[in-house]
């Protein structure tokens, strides 16, 4: 009697999952670990979530936003309907939902799910109607792409046939994206066959291999049909490319370090990036760590798109001055390195040359002489940012000559300053004028970062006084002793010729044929911001 009730009921499941809900995709949800409140109601194509629904779904304690990119996947199940969810949709201007009908729906906490919302409240029927069409008009994704190397600069493209759909497969396009000096260039070929050759690689580039299968064409669009691409390939002639090398100094007796990673996601990369530290057994994968290491890391939302990281070393070791590496998981032929040595600005050297004012490394950077009038004005007040439509491209030059002694990256990533804000904090990034008013209201965030990198340094020279003696032709300087400082490095030159350097511990220097005068307060951690003085018509004044 008990195993008859239990047929009844297993029989009775299988008419229900045939007849009224897709239990398939159900299934693919719950096995993800998709919660079964949103499994049960995003992921049935034959029961889209009502209008209630479609906003609780995504509030609250129970909210199925970070199951997104699962519910996505299981849905488009290796179609893409993109093209369809366009056509159909009540608003396709509003797409920031879109990403369901190709299974590439991303949950990304830097962003606000209301955006989501907006788009999927108004576009549910016409996607889900679209992804359940795809799946009885498009083939499946192609399976097992393989690369097969031919010579020094060509390869083999070998992969099977979709498992859902296959007879409805008209020709399959390879996608081939050359990444290159931070750029991506996309090639598309197109072929009936499963393998395809490609030639002329070139050993400095990285590639990016997939394949898509393509159905009959709609409407004369032969993107209507089509299947999510297939497994991804990346590719280097050279094996590893080094995107970025630099240094960190630090004084032996620092307490922690900031590293910064910054690097372009290959198409269809898992976006997170490791950290691996070198050490006398090898490399070590460095594991986020409250108590010593912290790892941010988040994406851009540019074309192409980057990911930007910051790795914290607290309690630092002397073990930790080495040389640390990061790389996107499943692309490690491309990575950046950054060394930490230990290093002491007051006991070493001057440098041949002064800081640039502001005023010369404008001058320097910017190209075009009728935008060199901008080096002219003070570019940390608001007011400034006034339109200047022909020169907007030279702007990212201007702040880089503003955050010489306050690059920091690492901590304005740390604190989710957006990507494209990120030119505000240090100069490697470009900052683009018309992004500028979004990032000025995160001025309050990138100054505490920039005071946090220049409170380690000491206080610039101040207060400085000067008298000339008659008797032997010489001036003498004075000046307050700056806090936190070490020593002094002192720069001179006269008529402009090559400058000349001196260290001192004293507030006090006495010099002659001199018509510029440069000081410098200094410690472990680095110099201070210059203090300047040029000699014009029988006093000494600070230039513009």
């Amino acid at each position: 009697m008990i195993i008859s009730i239990f047929l009844f009921y297993f029989l009775l499941i299988i008419i229900i999952c045939s007849h009224f809900v897709n239990c398939s995709h159900i299934q693919c949800c719950q096995e993800a670990g998709v919660p079964h409140h949103c499994a049960k109601s995003l992921c049935n194509l034959n029961a889209p979530p009502g209008d209630l629904e479609r906003y609780s779904l995504f509030d609250g304690r129970r909210t199925c936003a970070t199951y997104l990119p699962e519910i996505s996947t299981c849905l488009a199940d290796g179609r893409d309907s993109t093209a369809c969810c366009v056509k159909e949709a009540e608003s396709p201007d509003d797409s920031a939902c879109f990403g369901i009908c190709n299974g590439t729906m991303e949950y990304d906490t830097t962003r606000n799910i209301a955006y989501f919302q907006s788009c999927f409240s108004v576009n549910t029927d016409a996607i889900y109607k679209c992804i359940k069409s795809s799946h009885n008009s498009s083939p499946s994704m192609p399976r097992d792409l393989e690369l097969e190397e031919l010579g020094e600069n060509s390869v083999r493209l070998n992969w099977k046939q979709p498992l859902k759909n296959a007879r409805y497969v008209t020709f399959y396009k390879v996608h081939v994206v050359e990444s290159r000096n931070m750029r991506n260039t996309p090639s598309v070929y197109s072929t009936k066959n499963l393998e395809f050759t490609i030639n002329n690689l070139k050993s400095e580039s990285t590639y990016s291999f997939f394949v898509i299968a393509h159905g009959k064409s709609y409407q004369g669009n032969d993107e209507y049909y089509k299947s999510t691409p297939s497994n991804i390939i990346h590719f280097t002639l050279s094996k590893n490319i080094l995107v970025f090398d630099k240094i960190k100094r630090l004084p032996k007796q620092a307490d922690s370090a900031e590293l910064s990673c910054h690097l372009k996601v290959l198409h269809g990369t898992k976006p997170i990036v490791e950290w691996e530290k070198s050490t006398i057994d090898g490399t070590q994968i460095i594991e986020n760590s409250q108590n010593r290491f912290i790892i941010t890391q988040y994406s851009s939302d540019t074309t192409p798109r980057f990911m930007v990281s910051s790795l914290e070393i607290r309690n630092l070791q002397p073990s930790d001055f080495t040389v640390y590496r990061c790389h996107i998981k499943g692309q490690s032929q491309e990575y950046g390195q950054i060394e930490i040595q230990s290093h002491s600005f007051s006991d070493s050297p001057p440098e041949s040359n002064p800081p640039q004012t502001i005023n010369e490394c404008c001058l320097d950077s910017i190209s075009q002489p009728h935008c060199k009038s901008m080096c002219n004005m003070n570019p940390l007040r608001r007011s400034n940012f006034a339109p200047m439509t022909r020169c907007m491209t030279e702007f990212h030059n201007l702040f880089r000559c503003t955050l010489t002694h306050m690059n920091n990256a690492a901590c304005c990533i740390k604190s989710k300053i957006p990507y494209q804000c990120l030119g505000l904090c240090e100069g490697s990034y470009d900052l683009d004028f018309f992004e500028l008013a979004t990032c000025l209201s995160y001025d309050d965030k990138i100054g505490q970062c920039q005071a946090e990198t220049l409170n380690l340094r000491p206080q610039p020279v101040s207060d400085v006084e000067n008298s000339y003696s008659e008797n032997d032709g010489t001036f003498t300087f004075t000046w307050a002793p700056s806090i936190g400082a070490k020593i002094y490095h002192i720069y001179k030159r006269f008529n402009g010729e090559k400058w000349s350097s001196e260290t001192s511990n004293l507030t006090k220097y006495t010099t002659e044929n001199v018509d510029e005068i440069v000081f410098l307060a200094v410690n472990d951690y680095g110099v201070s911001n210059q203090n300047r003085l040029i000699f014009i018509d029988g006093k000494w004044i600070t230039p513009r």
